[in-house]
């Protein structure tokens, strides 16, 4: 395990106090006192016990404890590292594994030396420009570090959408024919499934899609787990869609891992509708009928409590809208035919839905207009309570000036 950094005393002296590790809980105590609506810092407990064992983690005291300051990021499912490479054009990713407020509020009396071809990612929630980062970098305890924005070339003349950020939104919308009723949470799964089943019968559906088929099919989890197949073609389009197109020129992985991937799948709360051209997918998206199974949202972030709290007091389900995503040039436009099903079975289920989705500084630009503009024209459900944006999360980073 490596040494603590103490603030006090640095890494230069000659006798260093081992003080014992944080512990996973009261780590994410300290990266969640940023209180909003995503998790920063190191996220898994099997990746944070990694990050404690691993030599390349520098520690620093904080409140009597080891806490992990910087830690490579090849531990944190959340970033595509080779991309990180690519943008910062360094070899060595790490990760500030604390919130930034944390970092400023604490004396550092030496600064802490970064190791030569380094890049260290920083979170900060809310709006950054190269101003701010700059400012921001000043005042970090890193010698020898310079800042850089991670710009979207394809972006610059697009105000506040150049460099990289994920930003989380909400809704709410109700059946055009009327509320019919308060739901029940033990029942949505069932109610809305039943719901696809009496819109797939109105529209002359096949019970499952055969070969050469152009329709959209929605599919619980355990439908796709007896379809491997489908999940391998979906996993193909998350890759491309995720990883070539709108994880270009962002440091987050936007696809996670194939095992992530798979969870998300197979989440029993999770419904999964599909777009099929010529008997092959070309766009999905997830519907999770809860925040349980999201584990990057802080569930328990004032945004995120109040949101759940205002559904319940409501009684309406809150539900989260993710993925959606299409293979390339033939998947693009589909994504309409996946709002279309979610919003005419969300209808037949007789509910009103508060919604919440994310969506990058790219994405943002045509996601909230496409599902604002669905829901304006739809046949089946009315806007209750428009688009709103709950919040923001930027990343930037810090290179190892070369000497």
């Amino acid at each position: 395990m490596s040494e603590a950094y103490t603030p006090e005393n640095g890494l230069d002296t000659k006798e260093v106090t081992i003080f014992s590790p944080v512990d996973f809980e009261s780590y994410r105590n300290v990266c969640d006192s940023q209180d909003d609506f995503r998790k920063i810092g190191i996220q898994d407990e099997d990746a944070f016990s990694a990050v404690l064992e691993d030599d390349r983690t520098v520690f620093f005291l904080h409140n009597g404890v080891q806490v992990p300051l910087l830690a490579p990021a090849d531990h944190e499912k959340m970033y595509n590292l080779e991309r990180c490479k690519d943008l910062t054009k360094k070899n060595n990713i790490m990760l500030l594994a604390v919130p930034l407020d944390v970092v400023l509020g604490s004396r550092w009396d030496n600064l802490v030396d970064v190791p030569e071809d380094t890049a260290i990612l920083v979170e900060e929630f809310g709006d950054i420009d190269e101003e701010s980062i700059t400012a921001t970098a000043d005042n970090l305890p890193f010698r020898a570090t310079k800042s850089q924005m991670f710009v979207n070339p394809n972006l610059v003349t697009v105000d506040g959408h150049d460099h990289a950020w994920m930003s989380a939104y909400s809704l709410s919308f109700e059946p055009k024919e009327g509320h019919s009723g308060h739901y029940d949470p033990e029942k949505l799964l069932e109610d809305v499934v039943n719901a696809w089943q009496s819109m797939r019968r109105a529209n002359e559906k096949n019970v499952s899609p055969e070969a050469g088929t152009n329709d959209t099919y929605l599919f619980t989890s355990d439908q796709l787990r007896m379809n491997k197949e489908i999940i391998d073609k979906l996993w193909s389009i998350a890759e491309i869609g995720f990883g070539d197109v709108l994880g270009a020129h962002h440091p987050l992985s936007m696809e996670f891992t194939r095992d992530f991937f798979d969870e998300q799948v197979s989440s029993t709360d999770t419904l999964t509708t599909v777009k099929f051209i010529d008997g092959e997918p070309v766009c999905f998206g997830f519907l999770a009928l809860g925040m349980e199974n999201n584990d990057w949202i802080n569930t328990d972030s004032t945004k995120i409590v109040n949101e759940l709290k205002d559904a319940k007091q409501k009684k309406r389900p809150y539900v989260h809208f993710h993925e959606l995503i299409s293979g390339g040039e033939k998947g693009m436009g589909h994504s309409v035919d996946i709002l279309t099903t979610f919003l005419g079975a969300a209808a037949r289920t007789g509910y009103q839905y508060d919604v919440f989705f994310e969506s990058t500084n790219l994405s943002s630009l045509y996601i909230p207009k496409i599902v604002e503009n669905e829901i304006r024209t739809s046949d089946d459900v009315r806007s209750l309570e428009p688009i709103k944006q709950l919040g923001k999360l930027s990343y930037w980073a810090l290179l190892t000036e070369e000497l």
